[in-house]
């Protein structure tokens, strides 16, 4: 009888919604459902993940203890946990692929991998010091190291800036593979525009996320257009007292959603104005549901924006260029025509590059007696 080949997935945290995590959840439940047997190495486990995998035979969850805090001590523990359960599972199942999300020198493929030099570069630019936590960092640069000299190692990365750095930092140009994480078109769709009365921002860190940014140019932005409520999906107490302290009217704090649709299809534009992203799920999410965005460059996926109708990027951090970039935006048309012009950009995006769950599926087909 012949198996599909066993499949080991590394991550410090598992968790249905957020960036390359709920992306993962994709890719176990299509994987799973294709027949391989998963395990799930992992460190946290974030409520939700059980339901999101529901209905999936053949998933493993293999719990690595660690801290969250201090960073450096979370992550040489979840280092020694995986290197102690990595090789009983390839003892169990010799002809195991490893798929990591974390910078650990034990991943067939890993995911997300852009050198560290891209984040302290946006530590710069949010005006953080990039020698804090010297320990952590250090231990940072000393994996990227580990990884990007293993010759068996594939990187998978999502944007042409971070292929570029890596072959800069010395990594082969064949062990380097640029994939898109897919939007589902279905689920993400335009609807009624009488519905949209919210200007949304999404994220939990206020100055990575560009939310203190965003906040400066609402009172502006306000003031302009009084029928519009500034939206600010977030967690944690850091955001609330930045909203606290701005005393501005008109903002509604939300939290994460498993049907995130619903913030999409109320929103009138979607604002990204990160300061750096691995890629930005947002945008051709909130383009899909016809919805024009205002970004960054810092944000790869500023690439599906090449039309007034799909928003604007902008290329300061700069609260007049992002008040002008948003209420030049707020005048573009949402009749159902314009909502389906940026539905179809993400259509038309999406067959550039092979996406994750897809190659995944694709690279794991090797089957085993």
């Amino acid at each position: 009888m012949e198996m599909k080949r066993p499949i080991a997935f590394i991550s410090k945290s598992v968790a249905p919604m957020g960036g390359l995590e709920a992306d993962m959840i994709k890719c176990m439940r299509a994987l799973s459902l294709a027949g391989h047997s998963v395990h799930v190495l992992y460190g946290f486990k974030q409520k939700g993940t059980d339901e999101a995998l529901a209905g999936c035979p053949n998933i493993q969850f293999h719990s690595i203890p660690m801290v969250k805090r201090p960073p450096v001590i979370g992550q040489i523990m979840l280092f020694h946990g995986i290197k102690k359960a990595l090789p009983q599972l390839k003892k169990q199942y010799p002809n195991l692929l490893t798929i990591t999300l974390e910078r650990l020198p034990f991943g067939d493929i890993h995911i997300g991998a852009a050198p560290q030099s891209l984040w302290t570069q946006a530590r710069k630019r949010m005006g953080l010091s990039p020698f804090s936590q010297p320990a952590y960092r250090y231990w940072l640069k000393k994996m990227d190291q580990m990884v990007q000299r293993n010759p068996n190692h594939t990187l998978v990365i999502f944007s042409e800036r971070d292929r570029l750095a890596l072959i800069d930092a010395g990594v082969s140009e064949s062990h380097v593979v640029r994939l898109l994480i897919p939007t589902d078109t279905q689920r993400f769709l335009p609807n009624d525009a009488s519905k949209r009365n919210y200007i949304t921002i999404i994220g939990a860190n206020p100055k990575l996320k560009g939310i203190s940014l965003m906040l400066q140019a609402w009172p502006e932005i306000s003031r302009q257009h009084p029928a519009l409520t500034l939206r600010i999906v977030t967690k944690g107490w850091k955001v609330r007292k930045l909203v606290e302290q701005a005393d501005a009217e008109k903002i509604e704090l939300c939290e994460f959603i498993p049907n995130v649709e619903y913030y999409y299809q109320t929103s009138r534009i979607l604002v990204a104005p990160s300061m750096f992203e691995t890629w930005g799920n947002v945008i051709p999410e909130a383009l899909a549901s016809g919805v024009p965005v205002v970004t960054t460059l810092h944000v790869p996926a500023h690439e599906l924006i090449c039309h007034p109708l799909h928003g604007v990027t902008i290329t300061q951090e700069d609260s007049k260029m992002l008040t002008e970039a948003i209420c030049n935006t707020l005048n573009q048309p949402m009749d159902p025509p314009s909502q389906a012009f940026r539905h179809q950009r993400v259509i038309e995006y999406m067959t550039k590059f092979p996406n994750l769950v897809d190659w995944l599926a694709d690279y794991a087909k090797e089957e085993i007696s």
